[in-house]
């Protein structure tokens, strides 16, 4: 692993901190709350908002006393990375093409709050049904095929443990030759 602390992938990548992959964090009990925008989720449990606002660029907190879920979660690419089994190039251009697509997705899906995971979510909320009608499907195939290409991509290189939830998003796309 020949790579210093300033080229670090994680240094590089910021998905999980920007709202690309989640909508919220877990907090523990001994996290400081000081420097993060604290919810709750639908059972009560302490949350905190993503985007985070410590994100621009990059972490501005990573120096500092972040949330325990933060120093502790690593997504598959950095695992692999960490792991030796792919090169620190091959973990930027992930890294690159995620951002490029989530980029996309929020040009294509906009949403008030600049988070790659609820556009998509919402979008296949809101259309849910619509995904069987045909005309719809002809209308908005290019959303379509972004949506599940984020999603493909999520699954693969970022969520560890990640089960597909396309449901009728995959059914459509698997016909997509005689729907689009």
């Amino acid at each position: 692993m020949e790579t210093n602390a300033q080229s670090h992938p994680c240094l590089m990548c910021g998905l999980c901190c920007n709202g690309s992959l989640f909508k919220t964090a877990k907090l523990y009990d001994t996290d400081n709350t000081d420097l993060i925008e604290v919810t709750d989720d639908k059972n009560g449990e302490a949350r905190f908002r993503l985007p985070c606002k410590n994100f621009s660029t990059k972490c501005e907190i990573y120096d500092k006393e972040r949330p325990r879920t933060c120093v502790q979660f690593k997504c598959k690419t950095l695992i692999r990375f960490e792991n030796g089994k792919i090169s620190h190039k091959r973990a930027l251009e992930i890294i690159s093409q995620m951002q490029v697509l989530v980029r996309k997705v929020l040009e294509t899906i906009p949403n008030g709050d600049n988070a790659a995971i609820v556009s998509v979510s919402n979008f296949v909320k809101d259309h849910k049904m619509d995904m069987l009608d045909l005309s719809f499907r002809r209308q908005n195939g290019q959303k379509i095929l972004l949506v599940h290409k984020y999603r493909k991509m999520v699954k693969k290189h970022f969520i560890v443990g990640t089960k597909a939830r396309n449901g009728i998003l995959s059914r459509v796309l698997k016909n997509r030759d005689q729907s689009l």
